[in-house]
């Protein structure tokens, strides 16, 4: 599978995205425009996920010991005068609970020599609390955390590194990390950073998002202060320079974010000169940015990023192979790095919506705000409610509320600050559809990807496997069952040319079994199917439009369920629905149910969708959970 984006630069350039059978991304290129997809003349990325792969020196060789597990990562970068060097040749060790234990990196020089640079080492107590392995870690290197951090196991939080002393509240927030003290308000949203003579404040929005930062200044009055407006679907649009000595708050952005498929691809910079106001980026599996090419389009003008496991950059400094290709310093101005979330260079953290993230720590500063018991709320009944918390419970990396991405970065990403999860996901192809190869290959670039995408929208990713097998009684959606190709644990979906009665798509809500018919007119939505099945889409949301309940009832008006008639299940889930795919806008009025008042809706804007919606539908999916 490949996956292709032109670049709007004056040399134009082509990103070009590989796949493996899997759908892991295996290779990233870009290059010139063409139309030769594997010319990598800007720089190249290889990542391999099995020892066959690692030992056949392919990407995209099959291995059995493919978990999803990143073994290998190989960057090349191509020099002015010719050739190319390999900066990161970055070998990866996990322990038997799939936690990263620990990275080896060499490098390569343009003469074809490898030299070995560093070792960074992990160590885990029994509660999953991550620290250095500081003898089993190279000294001295530029960029490299070799830290004795020291843990308390009653509570999970740092007391001390090398020697400093840690502070926490008594929410469980850091507010001392040895390098600045840090302020939260109820909501355990940091508010204030003192980083030696400097004061930080951040001001956030009632859904959490950061809308004002002052830097070196106070709470009131000067400092550079910047305000961040935000799009339909949350993504940060823009930023607007506030300077309240000298000037009023600017009529035109000072920045701007462009986006295609929900994914950040261009940022415009009014602070930067000539030709680096416009940065394109490309970004890896996990979304980190790795590459940002100006508008020149030049290889002279490529900046580049790697990282440490945990999101520690390295820099120019880290060994002799990445001197002068392009690493810092000096600094772009491209703040969102490690995992695309933005990097704070005041304080050193990534803000990761929910909560801070310390890539030196490799930990979250505050606890997840994620709460496994609020899954009960809405899930069909009490015997389906204690089946996934206590899915929740058996995995212990969740019991620890600080871990990063279940001590596995290179795996997992964590958008909202939250816990992640890896759904299981069974492809079934109709047997009696005799579906081609081509076929599949349309199944899953379209179905499965977009799927992905809407999901990933709230850290849940899937462990895609595909079969075959037969069903019954496909055209009654009272009758159908699956005869052969089921998974237990996963999330089935039926692929079938067969018509699947009223409706494209249909689901057993309890079974967790989807019937998709790819010969309609109005195709299935897998998306759609998976809400639904998770046993939750009736308890949680609901979806009004214009033409339900808006032309009767006021937005904060209480609306008794009874109202909506038979349909309530499928309002519900067309509203999370809506969010995940982004087909209507934050104004577009919703129905909440309210956990308290389970018989009732409270109608509201899309943009006030509280955090509970995405907790309880998280809970409802952690029964078909890998972990």
């Amino acid at each position: 599978m490949t996956g292709r984006e032109t670049y709007g630069t004056q040399t134009q350039l082509a990103l070009n995205l590989h796949y493996n059978n899997r759908l892991q991304m295996a290779d990233l290129r870009l290059g010139l425009s063409s139309g030769n997809e594997w010319d990598w003349s800007r720089g190249a990325l290889t990542f391999y996920y099995g020892t066959a792969a690692v030992n056949a020196v392919n990407p995209f060789q099959n291995s059995t010991d493919n978990n999803g597990n990143v073994l290998r990562q190989m960057n090349y970068v191509p020099l002015s005068a010719g050739g190319y060097v390999m900066p990161q040749i970055d070998d990866y060790q996990y322990d038997p609970l799939n936690r990263i234990q620990q990275v080896s990196e060499s490098q390569q020089s343009s003469a074809g020599q490898v030299s070995f640079l560093f070792t960074q080492k992990y160590a885990y107590d029994r509660w999953g609390n991550r620290t250095i392995d500081v003898p089993g870690t190279t000294p001295s290197i530029p960029g490299v955390t070799r830290k004795s951090f020291v843990v308390n196991a009653a509570t999970n939080r740092l007391t001390s590194t090398d020697g400093c002393s840690m502070t926490y509240d008594t929410a469980g927030n850091q507010t001392y990390d040895c390098v600045g003290t840090h302020s939260y308000d109820v909501e355990n949203r940091m508010t204030k950073a003192i980083q030696g003579s400097s004061n930080n404040y951040y001001f956030y929005d009632g859904s959490g998002k950061r809308v004002r930062r002052i830097l070196n200044g106070s709470q009131t009055w000067g400092g550079q202060e910047t305000w961040f407006v935000y799009g339909f679907e949350g993504e940060l649009a823009a930023e607007y320079a506030y300077n309240q000595v000298t000037a009023p708050l600017a009529t035109a952005p000072q920045k701007e974010y462009g986006y295609r498929g929900g994914k950040l691809l261009v940022v415009w910079d009014g602070t930067q000169a000539g030709d680096d106001q416009l940065k394109w980026l490309v970004t890896d599996h996990l979304g980190s940015t790795r590459m940002e090419a100006n508008r020149s389009g030049s290889l002279a003008s490529i900046r580049r990023h790697d990282y440490l496991p945990f999101g520690e950059e390295l820099v120019a400094s880290t060994g002799a192979q990445r001197s002068g290709v392009g690493y810092e310093p000096p600094q772009s101005s491209v703040r969102q790095r490690f995992a695309g979330d933005e990097r704070d260079n005041e304080t050193g953290l990534d803000f990761m919506q929910a909560r801070y993230y310390a890539s030196t720590q490799g930990r979250f500063t505050s606890v997840d705000p994620f709460d496994p018991i609020l899954g009960k709320q809405g899930a069909a009944d009490l015997e389906a409610a204690e089946k996934e918390l206590r899915s929740y419970l058996r995995q212990p990396q969740h019991w620890n509320r600080y871990v990063y991405a279940l001590n596995n970065p290179l795996k997992y990403v964590d958008p909202d600050g939250m816990d992640p999860i890896t759904v299981n996901l069974n492809i079934i192809y109709d047997a009696n559809s005799n579906y081609t190869e081509e076929e599949k290959k349309k199944i899953r670039e379209s179905y499965i990807a977009q799927a992905q995408k809407n999901f990933g929208k709230i850290d849940v990713k899937f462990n895609v496997t595909e079969t075959t097998g037969v069903a019954n009684s496909i055209s009654n959606p009272n009758r159908q069952t699956i005869a052969s190709g089921l998974k237990e644990g996963a999330i089935n979906a039926f692929f079938t040319k067969a018509s699947v009665g009223d409706s494209t798509e249909t689901t057993h809500f309890n079974n967790g079994t989807i019937f998709i018919s790819t010969n309609n007119p109005i195709t299935g939505d897998l998306t759609h199917g998976i809400i639904h099945i998770t046993g939750i889409a009736g308890g949680v949301n609901g979806y009004t439009g214009p033409t339900m309940l808006l032309g009767s009832y006021k937005l904060g008006a209480l609306v008794d369920l009874a109202l909506l008639g038979p349909g309530k299940a499928e309002y519900h889930t067309r509203a999370i629905q809506d969010y995940l795919e982004g087909n209507r806008g934050p104004s577009t009025p919703m129905a909440i149910i309210l956990p308290k008042l389970a018989h009732h809706l409270l109608l509201l804007k899309q943009q006030h969708i509280p955090q509970m919606t995405w907790q309880v539908l998280k809970a409802g999916l952690q029964r078909y959970s890998s972990r």
